[in-house]
């Protein structure tokens, strides 16, 4: 159970590939040019980070059904 806890929480730190090709569709940067900075995982199945790309920082908030997207901040 312990295991199971401590992966969780050192995944949940980790940029994955469903968000920098979500930020990328969303803004046209590359998916290898994206750097996450920060997310909060889920909640209530809303996904929240956010992203640099070519010197913009972006806010990205999607929700369940893939509804939301990035907005430069």
């Amino acid at each position: 159970m312990l295991l199971v806890l401590v992966g969780g929480f050192a995944l949940a730190g980790c940029a994955t590939s469903w968000e920098r090709s979500t930020t990328a569709n969303a803004t046209g940067c590359a998916p290898e040019e994206i750097k996450v900075a920060s997310e909060s995982g889920a909640f209530d199945a809303i996904r929240m980070w956010n992203a640099t790309c070519r010197g913009k920082t972006y806010r990205c908030v999607f929700v369940g059904g893939d509804k939301g997207g990035c907005y430069q901040s």
